[in-house]
């Protein structure tokens, strides 16, 4: 299984397993210090052998103190659509933030504070490459906080950048885009 471990004495010992998940998941953690609350993607192996998509799923967990969690709540599922990589964050506002790129197209999904399921974001991006690779990143504080997706761009030999305030509305198109390298 897929476990969340503690550096022990210059030994990781394993303390959480999480159920459910792949035994070879690819994993992303984001920890958001104001909840406790720590977040998990897993990605199931890049190999499928049903021929069905992977599910992405989302566990979380929140730290009690002194090296325990709570027994992981989840999964909730993010997508099934077997991304070569994922990428979480947490925004000022408790979202849940994914991206990944399926077939040359740039995906970001979210999880309101509130909510136990997923809800499809667009950025306003031109078509990349299969497999060119984003990466999400939150920023900033409560008020001023914001959320961002950089990602290679490979028809244009470009890295992009595109970021939103996280008092935008998740439907608004807000997203700000902007060429960080290239």
């Amino acid at each position: 299984g897929l476990y969340l471990f503690e550096l022990v004495d210059g030994s990781w010992q394993p303390r959480v397993q999480l159920p459910g998940a792949d035994p070879w998941a690819k994993a992303d953690i984001a920890f958001d210090s104001d909840t406790g609350k720590l977040y998990v993607s897993a990605r199931a192996d890049d190999s499928p052998t049903s021929g069905q998509p992977r599910i992405v799923k989302l566990y979380e967990l929140s730290y009690r103190d002194s090296g325990r969690w709570s027994t992981p709540a989840g999964p909730v599922r993010i997508f099934a659509e077997s991304p070569e990589s994922v990428t979480i964050a947490v925004d000022s506002q408790d979202r849940v933030w994914a991206t990944f790129m399926r077939q040359g197209v740039l995906r970001v999904r979210v999880k309101p504070a509130s909510a136990n399921d997923f809800e499809e974001v667009r950025v306003p991006v031109k078509k990349a490459r299969p497999d060119d690779v984003p990466a999400i990143v939150a920023w900033g504080e409560e008020g001023d906080g914001r959320i961002g997706v950089l990602w290679s761009d490979q028809r244009s030999n470009r890295f992009l950048f595109a970021w939103r305030t996280d008092r935008a509305r998740i439907a608004e198109r807000s997203w700000h885009v902007e060429t960080a390298y290239g």
